[in-house]
């Protein structure tokens, strides 16, 4: 498949060899592990939330009343992206907040209105731009 990497391992020949070996793929296979559960994990979040530098898929049910996120202004945020979508289809508005001191496009929040409305932004470690 596209994407994907492929190893080929050389002819082993003693018990010593076959465990280094097994230790490359095991630690490879541990660092896909890895990547994949902090890039790949969603939250969903019911209740006002500021977001933590790790999250980068939120899901926002405010089915039980406007909910407003606060984007967290981290150093460990600079150029990754965080989506935002809002799912559920009740009149709530989701609120996005920049934050002190910082800004989304230059302005201080942007609003979810819309059931599947969808922000996609990245932090340039000042300010946090709409994609």
């Amino acid at each position: 498949m596209a994407g994907e990497e492929h190893y080929q391992l050389p002819p082993i020949s003693s018990q010593e060899e076959l465990t280094q070996a097994m230790n490359v793929i095991l630690g490879r296979i541990a660092e896909r592990l890895k990547f994949l559960e902090t890039e790949n994990a969603v939250d969903i979040l019911k209740a006002d939330t500021t977001l933590s530098a790790g999250q980068a898929q939120v899901f926002v049910d405010a089915i039980g009343g406007a909910i407003t996120i606060t984007l967290p202004k981290s150093i460990d945020n600079i150029f990754k992206r965080l989506f935002i979508k809002k799912i559920d289809s009740s009149a709530n508005v989701v609120t996005i907040s920049a934050g002190d001191g910082v800004t989304i496009d230059d302005v201080v929040s942007k609003t979810l209105t819309s059931q599947y409305d969808v922000l996609t932004l990245t932090f340039d470690g000042t300010e946090w731009w709409i994609l």
